[in-house]
């Protein structure tokens, strides 16, 4: 009977052993062979560093995590500032050539009146029965005998050069009819060609303006303009 308890303690025994080990098995750190990124490790004594972020201990494995260095907080200087650009000033626009008032009290050409004149006179003087202006630094006027006797010329210093020949210098004016010149040197010449047309000659920061029946005329800031009767040819 002693015989039989003691074999049914060594089987009792031996189902404890069997039920211990049939949960999750212990391994020893020593015998397990790790594969990370970095490679393969091997087995190494407790508590030894293993290198990377992994060490044994207390037979296991166990993550170290190394302490990160602040770095110094870098910061950028700040970008200088471009240059003040100088603001842009647009030169002040040029006063507008006044337009001029009619000096004779009736319109030459009123509206439903007949006109007497023929058509080529009615060109020569277009310009000299509508209010007109023209300025500039030197002007010459050509006109017939019959105009030239009625313009008027003044200005500092006024000289006959020749025959049907004349000129003012310093504020020069010419005015005939409803047409005024205004400029530093102004020249009549009277034609002697035979020829009936009148014709302007203006030259140096020349402006004109016009108004005919309502509708204005206006050219300003030219190198040079040509009238001949009722043709106007601008150069800029």
């Amino acid at each position: 009977m002693r015989a039989g308890l003691l074999l049914l303690a060594a089987l009792l025994a031996a189902g404890c052993a069997a039920q211990r080990r049939s949960g999750v098995p212990l391994l020893d750190a020593r015998s397990v062979r790790v594969v990370t990124d970095d490679g393969p490790w091997k087995p190494v004594a407790e508590e030894e560093e293993i290198g990377g972020p992994w060490r044994v201990a207390n037979g296991g494995f166990e993550r170290v995590l190394e302490p990160v260095e602040d770095e110094p907080l870098r910061i950028a200087p700040p970008e200088p500032e471009p240059p003040a650009q100088p603001a842009v000033v647009a030169p002040p626009a040029a006063p507008k050539l006044a337009i001029p008032r009619r000096r004779a009290r009736k319109e030459a050409r009123p509206v439903g009146k007949k006109v007497t004149k023929s058509r080529a006179l009615l060109a020569r003087d277009h310009f000299t029965d509508y209010p007109t202006r023209i300025v500039g630094r030197s002007i010459t006027l050509h006109a017939p005998p019959d105009l030239a006797r009625r313009a008027r010329l003044e200005g500092q210093q006024v000289d006959t050069l020749a025959r049907g020949r004349r000129q003012a210098l310093g504020g020069a004016r010419l005015t005939l009819g409803e047409l005024t010149l205004e400029g530093e040197r102004i020249t009549l010449r009277t034609r002697d060609d035979g020829r009936n047309d009148l014709q302007v000659m203006a030259r140096g920061e020349v402006g004109f303006v016009a108004e005919v029946r309502g509708n204005i005329l206006r050219e300003e800031g030219l190198r040079s303009l040509l009238i001949t009767n009722d043709q106007v040819v601008p150069l800029r």
